[in-house]
């Protein structure tokens, strides 16, 4: 672990050398999990599994209608056509990084735009977290969870197969 471990994120941190029953990972899965929820920032089943990691990159992003709408939303607040394609781009990250609905984010890239700042300023100035501060935390919080959870996997998985050859040895 090369990054600091806070000190409010050591309650969240996994003892990986700890035999934890399936719901007592549940639930301190779920206590590690509340933190980046409580500070509104997306965070996904998609994201631990290695299936598809573009997927996360693929949802959460305004459809073109939606860009469509908001541009004239935009126009109608008074900005120029122009910037209103910059400010839609800003409104789909912000969409896209924080677990907040379609009309909070329009709201939450206004108070970007009316107050110049950037996008992880204004991230760390009203959900108190930065975006650099959110790579740490799933780096040294949650994937632990992850690497915990696979080798339990493939454990079970070896204890399965001792199983059947016992069960079907001749």
């Amino acid at each position: 672990m090369s990054k600091k471990v806070k000190d409010e994120w050591k309650q969240y941190l996994l003892d990986e050398e700890k035999d934890y029953s399936v719901e007592q990972l549940i639930e301190k899965f779920k206590y590690a999990v509340s933190y980046l929820k409580s500070h509104h920032l997306r965070i996904v089943p998609e994201m631990f599994t290695d299936s598809d990691p573009d997927i996360v990159d693929e949802k959460y992003h305004l459809s073109d209608k939606d860009k469509e709408v908001y541009a004239k939303s935009f126009e109608k607040e008074g900005y120029a056509p122009q910037d209103c394609k910059t400010i839609i781009k800003v409104m789909d990250a912000v969409y896209h990084v924080l677990d907040i609905s379609k009309e909070e984010a329009r709201q939450f890239t206004l108070y970007i735009a009316e107050n110049h700042l950037t996008l992880t300023d204004a991230i760390e100035r009203k959900y108190h977290l930065s975006l650099s501060e959110y790579d740490d935390y799933m780096e040294v919080v949650l994937m632990p969870y992850t690497n915990y959870c696979g080798r339990k996997s493939l454990q079970l998985g070896k204890e399965l197969v001792d199983i059947l050859a016992v069960v079907f040895a001749e």
